[in-house]
Parts: C-alpha cells; sequence; structure tokens
C-alpha cells in the first residue's frame, strides 16, 4: 500500500512540475508574439522613415539636373563635387601650422548653389558657393562662408 500511495505521490509531482513548465512555455510564447509583434512594427515605421527621406534632400537629379544632362553630363551631382573639390582655392581661408587645405562634405542645394565644409586639421568651416556650367565648365563662386 505504502508502494501504491509512493507511486501516486510521484506521479502527481511530475505532473504539476510538466504543468508548471506547460504554463512557463505558454508565457514565453506569448512573450515572443509580442516581441514579434513589435519588431514587425518598428520595421514598418523605419520602412515609412526611408521612403520619406531622400539621400539628395536638396539637390533633385531629375529636377536640378536636367539642365546639365541636357548638355551632356551625364552624373551631375558627381561632376559638380568632383569639379569643385579639385580647385581648393576655393577656399576661402589659408592653412596654418603646416596643415594643408581640403573639402570636407559637400552637399548641392540645388541647380545654383552648395555648401561645402572645410579644413587642415587646425582651422574648420564651411562655406556658400553659386555655381553654374560656362564654355562646359563649372564655374564657382564664394558668396558666404563661415571659420572657427
Amino acid at each position: 500500500m505504502e508502494k501504491a500511495i509512493t507511486l501516486i505521490f510521484i506521479a502527481l509531482l511530475i505532473s504539476c512540475d510538466q504543468n508548471a513548465g506547460e504554463e512557463q512555455h505558454d508565457k514565453d510564447i506569448e512573450q515572443m508574439e509580442r516581441c514579434m509583434l513589435k519588431n514587425d512594427s518598428l520595421i514598418k515605421v523605419i520602412k515609412a522613415h526611408e521612403r520619406e527621406v531622400r539621400k539628395d534632400y536638396w539637390f533633385d537629379p531629375s529636377f536640378d539636373g536636367r539642365e546639365f544632362k541636357k548638355a551632356g553630363i551625364a552624373d551631375p551631382k558627381h561632376e559638380i563635387i568632383q569639379s569643385f573639390r579639385n580647385d581648393t582655392s576655393l577656399i576661402p581661408v589659408e592653412a596654418v601650422l603646416g596643415g594643408t587645405m581640403h573639402f570636407g562634405h559637400v552637399e548641392l542645394l540645388s541647380d545654383r548653389w552648395l555648401i561645402a565644409e572645410f579644413d587642415d586639421g587646425h582651422i574648420y568651416g564651411r562655406a556658400l558657393f553659386k555655381y553654374e556650367l560656362r564654355d562646359s565648365l563649372f564655374r564657382f563662386e564664394l558668396l558666404e562662408f563661415l571659420d572657427d
């Protein structure tokens, strides 16, 4: 009789432990499903944001670049920036302490203007330029600048 009671007691313990395991498993699955829903929602928000953010915020190649394309320039943004970067004499500040001035980030603002960062490792500044295509060459004119 004692053996039977012991066996019943052991069976009850095992079944309780299994029930507790199943309950925890169900809770884990519910939590995982909630996380997946949050993840899916975040992915939707990120994709919507990516659609809103244009790579060329100020310069739209299909609009601002059309006259340049008519003039035979296949990639206006690249050509304008490359032509600009090649002329470091446009930098309105002289290098100091043996540094060499160079342009950093350059952003086309339209089919007429661009803004550029410049520095030599000691002096930093930004400048606004006007540009145009004349005689198959890009011409740049400094409009305003700030330096530290």
